[in-house]
Order: structure tokens, then C-alpha cells, then sequence
């Protein structure tokens, strides 16, 4: 019902909500795929879904693959948290620092919505993020993962 309210308050402040799927044992949420379902049914412009790659990989064992949660959600998706871990612990780690396969991820990415955001989620300082961005491993993946 909530998602409901949320896409007649976004059609009327012409506002789209991204849902995001996240990790850990709540009620919904942790499982992307069905928060993708859930999204379906309330079929609005104005609510859509954040995929946080970081967050379905630490459900993989639990949903499947970034790649194969990602690839059942893909038609809702308007935005990417984008970041790496070790399939354990949300540690929000530079993309190539932690176990994704980032080749298997951009390989569905590349039939994403064009329109679609992709954000680099990492809580760094200003001068470790400036590392970050310059290393070639981050800008490949990066690039890969905006269809390039």
C-alpha cells in the first residue's frame, strides 16, 4: 500500500521514487527480485528501483548472482548503487576490490534502460575517493557498466 501512496505522491510532485533492494532479514526488501515484483504491481512511472550491486551480492547465496537477481529485476531499475564486498559484509569497496564479477554484471547492465543512473556508492574521504577514481580497474568497470 505504502509504494502505492508513494507513486501517487510522486505523480503529483512529478517525483520518481527508487526503491532500494537492501541485505539483511527484513520483511521485504533483502530478496530484489521480489521487491521487483512488488514494483511491477503498483505499475507507475513514478516508482522504480534502486539496485544496489553491494547489496544483492551479499544475498547471492541466498537470490543468485548480482547478474541473475539484476537480470530478473532490469525493467524496473532507474538507478545503480554501485560498489564491491566479499559477499559477506556491505563494506561499500571500490568495484575489482571485493568478489563481483563485474564481467557477468555488465554483460546485463548492457540491456538496462539508456536513462538509468549509475552511481559510484563508496564512503571515502575526499582524497582516498580521488584514488579510487583514478585506478584504471574502477574506470574500465565504470565504463563497462555504462555500456561502453
Amino acid at each position: 500500500q505504502s509504494m502505492e501512496e508513494m507513486a501517487g505522491i510522486g505523480e503529483e510532485m512529478g517525483v520518481q521514487f527508487a526503491v532500494e533492494n537492501i541485505p539483511g532479514q527484513l520483511w521485504f526488501g533483502c530478496d530484489s527480485v521480489q521487491l521487483a515484483e512488488m514494483i511491477r504491481r503498483v505499475d507507475s512511472p513514478f516508482v522504480r528501483m534502486c539496485f544496489d550491486v553491494g547489496h544483492a551480492h551479499v544475498e547471492s547465496d541466498r537470490y543468485g548472482s548480482c547478474a541473475e537477481q539484476l537480470a530478473r529485476c532490469l525493467d524496473v531499475v532507474s538507478y545503480f548503487h554501485v560498489h564491491d564486498n566479499d559477499g559477506m559484509r556491505d563494506s561499500h569497496d571500490a568495484p575489482g576490490d571485493g568478489t563481483v564479477d563485474w564481467n557477468e554484471l555488465s554483460r546485463v547492465m548492457k540491456d538496462a534502460n539508456g536513462d538509468a543512473i549509475v552511481m559510484l556508492e563508496m564512503f571515502r574521504g575526499v582524497e582516498e575517493m580521488g584514488e579510487v577514481l583514478g585506478s584504471t580497474v574502477v574506470r574500465e568497470i565504470l565504463h563497462d557498466l555504462a555500456g561502453g
